[in-house]
């Protein structure tokens, strides 16, 4: 439960525009989550703490925690949790300049029957759309949870494309391949 307690305690934080403390409120969530082997909390609160990052202008390692956590939620089947991934990466793209993927994600989520409503943009205008890839079906969902990367639908193509070639290393010594949910 104090793993949970640090996870709501962190989105407290970030909804206040928080981010130092939100950021620790999210490590000490992944932390005690780890111990007890709670993935799925692990999950949710990477998301959290990438978002924080992504705000804070740490954009490379928010980039490269979207790709793992895509790979994670994918693998997993969690699709509910992969759209909320899938929405903040592509807030994040926007703002880099990448507006084509990030419409397109945007769009296939708000067309996805398994997709949460979207309470960020809350009653403001959305912005244009370029038209995506459909929702996929259940059928590619579990093909997805079953075959991972083997079998990936076009939303998950079209957030990592740009996410892989910002987060490619040329550098290798420099580029740090920690996952936080893992030590």
């Amino acid at each position: 439960m104090l793993s949970w307690g640090a996870y709501v305690a962190g989105e407290i934080e970030s909804s206040a525009g928080r981010r130092e403390p939100a950021e620790r409120h999210y490590l000490w969530a992944i932390d005690l989550a780890r111990t007890s082997g709670a993935t799925f909390l692990i999950g949710v609160a990477t998301v959290g703490l990438l978002r924080v990052r992504a705000g804070a202008g740490r954009v490379h390692d928010a980039l490269r925690g979207y790709r793992d956590m895509i790979d994670y939620f994918a693998r997993t089947g969690n699709w509910t949790h992969l759209w909320v991934t899938l929405r903040n990466l592509a807030d994040l793209l926007r703002r880099l300049g990448d507006n084509e993927p990030a419409a397109r994600l945007v769009a296939a989520a708000d067309r996805a029957p398994d997709a949460p409503a979207d309470g960020l943009r809350g009653a403001a205008p959305s912005p244009p759309v370029v038209p995506g890839p459909p929702a996929p079906s259940r059928a590619t969902v579990l093909e997805v949870a079953r075959l991972g990367h083997r079998a990936e639908p076009e939303a998950i193509r079209t957030a990592l494309t740009p996410v892989l070639r910002r987060t490619t290393c040329h550098r290798p010594k420099r580029c740090s391949t920690r996952r936080p949910w893992r030590r």
